[in-house]
Order: C-alpha cells, then sequence, then structure tokens
C-alpha cells in the first residue's frame, strides 16, 4: 500500500471548512463533560492509492484530505466514532459520472443523481478497507467539498449512499441519521451519517429534473384533465343530451 504523501496545501484550502468540520464533530462526538476527541489528518495525493490512518482510544476522528498539484485540496473525508481498540483504515477516491452510475442507482435510488464534488460533471467516490474497532461497529462519516460551476455542486440536498459491492457499486443504503450544510462558509458544502461498516461511498442528491417515464405519466394527466374539460364546455354550449 502506498505510503501518505504528506504536503503543505494552501490552494483552494478554507479556514472555514476546517472549522465546520470541527463544530459538527463536536457536537456529535463530544457529549457535555467529557474530554475533547483526538484527530489526525493525512493528506493523500488523489488517484495514486489508498492512505491509511490508524485510529486508538486516544484517536478517535481520522481526517483524510484529497489533493493535486493543480488544485490543491479537493475533499475531505472523515471517520469518527468511540474506539475500543486500535485498527487501521485506508481511504482511496476515485471518480464517476451520472452516466455511469446509472444502472448501478436503478434498483434502489432511481431518481439520485451523484453530486460533482471535484469539477463539473465529476463525482468523487470512496473505498474504504479494513475492519473496525468502533463500540458496536457504529462510526460518523462525514464529507466536504468545494462547490464548482456546475449548479449541482451545492444541491438543495445531499446524502451519502452506501454500496458493498465494491469496485462496480450496487448503491443499496443511505447512511442513517444524515444531515447536510449546503453553504456553511458559503461555498464549502459538507454532508454526513451514521454507519455500521465500510465499503464504498458516494455523495449524491434527488434528480432535479422528471425521468422520461415522470414525464409521460404528467402529459397523460393533462391531456386528461384538459379532454374532460373541453367536453364540458361543449355541452354548456349544445345543451343537455338528449335523453333516449
Amino acid at each position: 500500500m502506498p505510503q501518505n504523501k504528506k504536503r503543505t496545501v494552501t490552494k483552494r484550502s478554507s479556514t472555514a471548512l476546517r472549522l465546520v468540520q470541527a463544530a459538527v464533530l463536536a457536537a456529535v462526538l463530544v457529549p457535555l463533560g467529557s474530554v475533547a476527541i483526538e484527530s489526525s489528518t493525512i493528506y493523500c495525493d488523489t488517484g495514486y492509492g489508498a492512505c491509511s490512518g490508524t485510529f486508538s482510544p486516544t484517536n478517535t476522528s481520522n481526517t483524510w484530505k484529497f489533493t493535486d498539484s493543480i488544485d490543491g485540496l479537493l475533499y475531505t473525508f472523515t471517520l469518527s466514532g468511540q474506539v475500543s481498540t486500535a485498527f487501521t483504515i485506508a481511504v482511496d477516491d476515485r471518480l464517476t459520472t451520472q452516466s455511469a452510475e446509472l444502472a448501478n442507482l436503478a434498483a434502489f435510488f432511481g431518481n439520485s443523481v451523484c453530486v460533482p464534488t471535484r469539477n463539473p460533471g465529476s463525482c468523487g467516490i470512496f473505498d474504504v478497507f479494513g475492519s473496525d474497532g468502533f463500540v458496536s461497529g457504529l462510526y460518523d462519516l462525514e464529507i466536504a467539498w468545494f462547490s464548482n460551476s456546475d449548479p449541482l455542486s451545492q444541491p438543495q440536498n445531499a446524502y451519502i449512499l452506501q454500496s458493498k459491492n465494491g469496485f462496480h457499486p450496487i448503491w443499496t443504503n443511505q447512511l442513517t441519521a444524515g444531515f447536510y450544510f449546503p453553504n456553511p462558509t458559503p461555498t464549502d458544502p459538507v454532508v454526513g451519517g451514521k454507519g455500521d461498516s465500510f465499503s464504498t461511498f458516494g455523495v449524491f442528491t434527488d434528480n432535479p429534473i422528471p425521468e422520461p417515464t415522470s414525464l409521460l405519466l404528467l402529459g397523460t394527466g393533462l391531456g386528461a384533465a384538459w379532454y374532460k374539460r373541453a367536453r364540458r364546455k361543449r355541452q354548456s354550449r349544445n345543451g343537455p343530451p338528449p335523453v333516449s
């Protein structure tokens, strides 16, 4: 497994994005009167293999920051939760498109579209490898990204879908207890949820454009309503029909 490539990244990095992440994690994971959690940051060059992060009872939050040499920081992937034993998890990112995911969404989330978290038309998804030591297997997952010129990069709603089919994902469930902040900074959307197993994850939103079948049903309904209305008008002009 490739070693982590750590470096200082300034381009496109956002102090506000980090503050939002810290605030969300603190609200979710640190009850009143408890000690603050410790965390670590792993810098990963996007597209160059998985980066590993080790959890321990004193390190309950890891953030993978995916970067490249052109745009700097692209998006972040944060896992956290109460830890019972030390363990290591590796996270890898890759790109997909909505057209590539149509068949993978059809059975369970046919009205969903992937959020272009990388750039217009390109959606980042994340493969997570390794068994976990979170208490009860539960973890919190948070994904943050930079909005771009694609309107869908900052949608009105967003959620994290999970697939257990590996490199060819079939999206089968949505993380529970989800939250979404579309414009906290105001340009760094962040979405989160809870899960109990690792596999492949992606950020999705509801399709703002009706599917062809929906359009057909809508057109049929409007046509029937128009016909009934026109028939009533003709009857009112011509008087009641003759009685046989």
